[in-house]
């Protein structure tokens, strides 16, 4: 089966339609994509009607019960154990915006129901006496608190970075790296974002 090569537009669709239906089990509503997209319900159901034709989903069901269902490129039901694999993030940019996307990833399906919501490809050598080296990919599940000695995923200054979280006794946070090479960062509560925890890691051989 050959399918059409797909616009910028029809990608970031698919995209984030792979990774609803992995966390959710199910496909997005129009208005659901729409609101994602910031357009219009038929808009987006233009869109979708347009990866449908060029063959990367198809539509099951009747009625209101109608939903959509990835496939491949042999027309057969698409693996959806797929996470959004996230890419460095700019400073004050949203984990999950569209442009910080590279792609999915494939994951275990038990990772799905610890709640996993995404992939981050971790770039540096600051956990790696934690098993974490550069190149892996962490899988995280997004939560805004943690516990004493979680490997969190934290936004400070509108950076990301993976770290042990600790609280200090004055209540300030401490991002603590598995490197004894580098030193502790300490911020202020209202400084730090904490964006998830890391639950699993997966690495290229």
């Amino acid at each position: 089966m050959t399918r059409k090569i797909l616009t910028d537009r029809q990608q970031q669709f698919l995209n984030w339609i792979t990774d609803y239906m992995a966390l959710n089990g199910k496909s997005p509503t129009m208005q659901q994509l729409g609101d994602r997209f910031s357009m219009k319900p038929p808009s987006a159901f233009d869109v979708v009607n347009a990866l449908v034709k060029k063959g990367y989903m198809r539509k099951v069901g009747r009625g209101s019960y109608r939903t959509l269902e990835l496939i491949d490129e042999l027309g057969q039901r698409a693996d959806p154990n797929k996470l959004p694999l996230i890419g460095e993030v700019a400073a004050g940019s949203p984990i999950l915006a569209v442009e910080n996307w590279l792609g999915s990833i494939v994951i275990d399906d038990r990772l799905l129901k610890r709640g996993a919501s995404f992939a981050l490809k971790v770039r540096g050598e600051s956990m790696i006496e934690a098993g974490i080296l550069d190149g892996d990919f962490v899988i995280v599940r997004m939560q805004q608190t943690a516990n004493d000695g979680d490997i969190v995923l934290a936004l400070v200054d509108g950076e990301a970075t993976i770290k042990h979280l600790h609280h200090s006794e004055d209540g300030d946070i401490i991002l603590r790296p598995a490197n004894e090479t580098m030193q502790d960062i300490n911020v202020r509560a209202e400084e730090c974002l904490i964006q998830g925890v890391v639950i699993a890691l997966q690495r290229e051989l």
